[in-house]
Formats: structure tokens, C-alpha cells, sequence
């Protein structure tokens, strides 16, 4: 989320000699967040640039070697099913609130949901629902219950379901929005899971959406043709959250955005199409533009528990088609695992993005697994559908699993922050990746550290450049094929990393 990026400007450019006439050619692809990089308010956080192409060394042939056992997986991600309704459960017309399609209802709808007791259910029978503000769920324990229910914003300017009680759940409704111009807040997102204070505070914890529509109401050209003025589920500051089984359609930003330090989260089983920026993204942002290194390096403990993202699973997830952006990405964050996704035709960035990114101060990655994945048609394919310029904006050059750190000279002069943007521990484990307008897999454009990483059992097929470019030596690669052939690069020479991820299942 964030602003809408244009062109790079001077903090986007990375002063790396050997890469000097790669960075004058950089691009921006937003993969940002909302709301404040302090707080929930309705400031703005800058979106994150994308990187550049590099030039492309040929890879090596080595003789294979025999692939090595694959870390367990949860390879059904099997969920139990929705907790059954208790007979005692409310129902929102109990307080007043009927389905229509003229009446504003924001004020009774909020009535009825702060009139909730720890533990209720609130069921929204069949029909359509207007609100003009955002709605919010301040009550723990509390369960909304959607059974044919359509919540309608018809203010684009305030749009969002707020998540902000400790254990609440938000299951099987149907959101539209009227809209047609990107915001840059939390209220412009549409299901938001967030605390009412902000970073500094108490993280919300426990919540959960499931089975829930965030799509466009309409047809291209009409006032409902955009499903959510930024982020379709937008989670901020979250401990121990679950979103699963959501279809997340033609929202104006990331379809599903993780930020603001939020941990041990799954992301799981959800369906995204024709979005306007990262399909599903986490970023962890160290602090506002303008912060200079030597105060977040005084604080960096500090900063690291409020703002990095950490112990998140992003699985079974099938995502297509967005008309900018990058597929799945972590743009700063620590043990995550990326896991038997299905990602294809992103228009133009990589399929997967791992990478710091200097222009708007994110943190580096580290100990991050991407396992199992299926690649498709990496900047091959035309939007299906648009909104602005961004579809006829140049393709980023990315590879179809991007792995990259950009640094500038200041950046890497202090030691502490260097480690702390250092992009390593990253295990690219038996993906398959296929139609590919740049690299199949490349590791270590920006200037930044990139390192101790293996790739290891991948297979690259139909790529327009080289299926492996590792960029940094201090890397491990065995047992990938391209065309069904092995294939390494003589700058694989470091041994395999232990590399954790996320130590979440699907069941846990």
C-alpha cells in the first residue's frame, strides 16, 4: 500500500559500482503498507521500490547430485471446519438493523457491535448492508457470522472492517466497495486486523478471518468496480492470527499485506485475482523516510520487536494476475516460510520476492524457506484487467524467484544496520518455475549482502535468460535443473544452510 509509486528519486538509487549502470535504470513497483509506520492513524507509509535488472553471467553445468531430503511440509493444508453456530447466537436485526439497499446503517450496525458481549455471536442474515464509515469490532472473543450477507462502503474514504478485540473472528461475508481511487490508511483497506493504538502498544492477538468475499461489486467503468480502495485484508501489528479461504479480487493495492511487526500469523488456503499490487506481501518497515541510521541503530532491539515481522506461514495460497507488483513477497521479515503456493501471471515483478529495499527502509530477510511452490509466467502475460497506467509501466526485470538486498554506501558503513538489511538464510527448495521473461532464479543484485542461502532441488523450465544467476559467492546450489538438465553457477560455493522458517503448521 502506500502511495502510488511513480519515479524513483534519489534514495531508490543504489550506489553499487559493479551494478552502476543496472541502478540508473531502476524501477518502482509498490509493495507497501498503510497507515503510519508508527501508529494506525490515517498517515501515510510510502510504498517499496522494486529492483532493477542485472546483467545475467551464465551458469555453469555441474554434474547433479542426488537431491536432498525436502524439510516436512504440510503438503494438505487441511483446515477444520468453521466453529458451529451456538444456538444463542444474536442476530443483527435483533437490534434494529434490516438489509437494504438505500439506508445507511453505519451508526446502528456500530451500535449493535459494541453492544456485544465477550464470547457473542452476531450473525448478519442475507442482504446488503451499508455503511458510510468504518466499522469496528472493539468486544474480545466476539464472532460476525456473514450467512448471504454483503457489507457495501460507499465511502471510498472510509471503508474498512476493523478487527481491533483480542480472539474476534470475522466468517463468510461478501464486501464491496465503492471506489475508484487508491487510498493509503488503514481505513481505506477493507478488512483490517490491527489494535486500536499502535506499534509501541499491545499487538491485537488471536483474530481470525475466514471465508470471506473482498471483490468489486460491479463492472469495469462503474462506481463498484474495485474491491477495496488500498488492501483487501490489511494486518498490522497481529499476534497469532489466522486469514484462510478468503478470495481477495481487483483490490486498488496488496491483496493480502502483513506489516507493522506482526508474528506467528498463517496466511493460508486464499484465493487472489486481478489485484493492483503484490498478491500477498509481507514488509517490515524499520521506521518513517528521512530516519536517520545512526538514531535507528541506537534502538535497534527496540525497533526490531515492534516493527519486524516474524514466524509467519504463507501456504496453499492461489494467486494470479494482478496488473502490478510482485507475487508473494517478504520485504523484510524473519522465519517465514513461503510453502505449496500456486503463483502465476504476475504482469510485472517476480513471482517471489525476497529483498530489502533502501528507498523506504525496510529491514533485510533472514531465515526464510520457499518450498513447493509452482511459478508461472513471470512478466509474460498482460493484465486481465487495470486501473491508471501501471499495466503499460516497463517490466521490472526481476527473476521468477528474486532474491536481492538494496543497499546504498551510507547503509553498509555501519555495522549494526548492515546486518540488520542483510538478506540471508533464505532456502529456494524444490519450486518449480516456468515462462519466464528474465532469470529463473536469481540471487544478489543491489549492493546489499546477500549470502548463506541454498538452492537446492528447483526446477527451471521455459526461461528467456539464464534459469540460475547467483550474483554473490557465499551461496549453496545442488540438484536444480533447467530443461530437466542439472544446472549450478560457479558462484555456489558455500555448503548448505540451516535454515528454520516458520515453526507454524497449518493446524498450529
Amino acid at each position: 500500500m502506500g502511495r502510488v509509486p511513480g519515479t524513483p528519486g534519489k534514495n531508490d538509487v543504489v550506489r553499487s559500482i559493479l551494478f552502476a549502470s543496472a541502478m540508473a535504470a531502476l524501477l518502482s513497483a509498490c509493495g507497501g503498507g498503510s497507515g503510519s509506520a508508527d501508529s494506525t492513524s490515517d498517515t501515510n507509509i510510502a510504498p517499496i521500490a522494486a529492483a532493477p535488472p542485472a546483467p545475467a553471467p551464465a551458469p555453469a553445468t555441474a554434474p547433479a547430485t542426488a537431491p536432498a531430503a525436502a524439510p516436512a511440509s504440510d503438503e494438505t493444508c487441511s483446515l477444520a471446519a468453521l466453529p458451529t453456530k451456538p444456538s444463542a447466537a444474536k442476530t443483527i436485526t435483533d437490534y434494529g438493523v434490516a438489509p437494504s439497499d438505500t439506508k445507511d446503517q453505519t451508526t446502528a450496525i456500530q451500535a449493535a457491535l459494541d453492544a456485544m458481549k465477550p464470547g457473542e455471536w452476531m450473525v448478519f442474515p442475507a442482504g446488503t448492508y451499508r455503511h458510510s464509515e468504518s466499522l469496528r469490532v472493539r468486544v474480545p472473543g466476539v464472532v460476525l457470522s456473514g450467512e448471504g450477507a454483503t457489507l457495501l462502503a460507499t465511502n471510498p474514504d472510509d471503508t474498512a472492517m476493523m478487527m481491533q478485540a483480542d480472539d474476534s473472528s470475522l466468517y463468510g461475508f461478501r464486501l464491496h466497495t465503492v471506489t475508484e481511487k487508491r487510498g493509503s490508511a488503514l481505513r481505506h483497506a477493507r478488512i483490517v486486523i490491527a489494535p486500536p493504538g499502535n506499534t509501541s502498544g499491545p499487538r491485537v492477538k488471536g483474530v481470525t478471518v475466514r471465508q470471506n468475499i473482498v471483490e468489486n461489486g460491479g463492472a469495469p467503468g462503474t462506481a463498484l468496480a474495485n474491491g477495496s480502495s488500498a488492501s483487501g485484508i490489511f494486518i498490522y501489528h497481529a499476534d497469532t492470527f489466522l486469514v484462510a479461504e478468503n478470495t481477495v479480487k481487483r483490490t486498488l493495492a496488496d491483496a493480502i499485506h502483513t506489516t507493522g511487526g506482526s508474528m506467528n500469523g498463517r496466511v493460508l488456503k486464499n484465493t487472489v485475482r486481478e489485484n493492483g499490487d503484490d498478491m500477498i506481501a509481507v514488509v517490515s518497515y524499520m521506521a518513517s523516510e528521512g530516519t536517520s541510521i545512526s538514531s535507528m541503530t541506537s534502538s535497534m532491539e527496540k525497533i526490531r520487536e515492534q516493527r519486524l515481522n516474524r514466524n509467519i506461514l504463507i501456504s496453499d495460497n492461489d494467486v494470479k494476475g494482478q496488473y502490478w507488483g510482485r507475487g508473494i513477497t517478504v520485504v523484510g521479515g524473519e522465519n517465514v516460510t513461503i510453502q505449496n503456493n500456486r503463483i502465476s501471471d504476475t504482469t510485472h515483478g517476480a513471482g517471489v520476492l525476497l529483498a530489502r529495499e533502501s528507498g523506504y527502509l525496510s529491514f533485510g530477510v533472514r531465515d526464510v524457506i520457499v518450498r513447493n511452490n509452482t511459478i508461472q509466467n513471470v512478466q509474460t502475460t498482460a493484465p486481465e484487467y487495470s486501473v491508471g497506467d501501471k499495466a503499460s509501466r516497463p517490466k521490472t526485470g526481476h527473476a521468477g524467484i528474486e532474491v536481492h538486498s538494496l543497499a546504498t554506501s551510507e547503509d553498509l558503513s555501519n555495522s549494526t544496520f548492515a546486518a540488520a538489511i542483510a538478506v540471508e538464510q533464505v532456502l529456494l527448495e524444490n519450486n518449480t518455475v516456468s515462462g519466464t521473461r528474465a532469470d529463473g532464479i536469481r540471487l544478489g543484485v543491489g549492493g546489499g549482502r546477500v549470502g548463506t542461502s541454498g538452492v537446492v532441488g528447483n526446477k527451471v523450465e521455459s526461461v528467456s535468460k539464464a534459469a540460475l544467476n547467483v550474483i554473490d559467492a557465499n551461496n549453496h546450489c545442488e540438484a536444480n535443473t533447467d530443461e530437466g538438465n542439472p544446472t549450478t553457477s560457479n558462484r555456489c560455493s558455500a555448503s548448505r544452510p540451516t535454515v528454520t522458517g516458520a515453526t507454524l503448521t497449518c493446524s498450529a
